[in-house]
């Protein structure tokens, strides 16, 4: 089953990453960061996961058509060995989260030393403006903007404010992506009603350039059977296929601004 946009869904749950694989879903995320994550988000209605790194070789058992990728901790004492024990799981990509020095970002890339890709989540001020140096030194061929922290950092009234920034618009939407994956933010399922519609964010994503997306808990919230879980899938791919319809846009102002 093949999909235009690259989707990716957080589990470690054996079963439903073989029903993801099984829909298309591209890439499982094992999402293992936890350190500051609480004080950062822990008065939002965000997850604070409990997967491991033990949690990448019983998915890689399963012999997933899907790529599995794991969200690592940001730097700190022991980052190194937590590197070199995610690596040795069988991982395909690692994501570095909450980059907020390049001299630490670099020594991370550099452990990694290739074996496996790196995939910079821009979810800092910092990073957002270090862009194109990251990109420069990681020769990343997948990259993905985090709203949640980004938007808590800069003061955001909610999460989706940032994706009515000039500023966000015009750098992400110029960034040199040529062959690569490029995501943003989180997206729900387009069968569910919600605060802000999925394919009026799905129809910005695709404004700013967008190939990529992560699948939130909400998108699983109706169902978590195959033909429930394609029949979304197919709704987005509609909607790509057209491409992005600036009617659409008024409607997610008004949305983000009624939050």
């Amino acid at each position: 089953m093949y999909w235009s946009f690259n989707y990716i869904a957080i589990t470690n749950n054996p079963i439903l990453a073989k029903i993801f694989s099984d829909c298309g879903i591209q890439q499982i995320m094992i999402d293992t960061e936890i350190m500051g994550k609480y004080e950062r988000q822990g008065f939002k209605d965000t997850i604070i996961s409990d997967h491991s790194i033990s949690d990448i070789s019983v998915l890689n058992y399963l012999n997933l058509d899907a790529e599995i990728i794991c969200r690592i901790n940001p730097f700190h004492n022991n980052i190194y060995e937590e590197i070199e024990n995610i690596i040795n799981q069988g991982v395909d990509k690692i994501m570095i989260p909450m980059i907020t020095s390049m001299d630490n970002y670099k020594s991370m890339v550099d452990k990694i030393d290739d074996k496996v890709k790196v995939i910079p989540l821009i979810e800092t001020p910092y990073s957002f403006f270090k862009l194109s140096e990251i990109l420069e030194y990681s020769l990343v061929t997948q990259i993905h903007f985090g709203l949640n922290d980004l938007c808590i950092s800069l003061g955001m009234k909610n999460l989706f404010e940032i994706l009515l920034s000039k500023t966000f618009q015009d750098i992400v939407s110029n960034l040199r992506t040529e062959g690569m994956i490029k995501g943003i933010g989180g997206i729900g399922n387009p069968q569910i009603s919600q605060k802000v519609s999925p394919l009026s964010l799905l129809n910005r994503y695709l404004k700013y350039g967008s190939n990529s997306v992560i699948l939130s808990r909400s998108f699983f919230s109706g169902s978590l059977k195959k033909e429930h879980i394609v029949s979304s899938l197919q709704i987005f791919e509609e909607y790509i296929k057209i491409g992005h319809d600036p009617l659409l846009d008024s409607d997610l102002i008004k949305q983000i601004n009624e939050m």
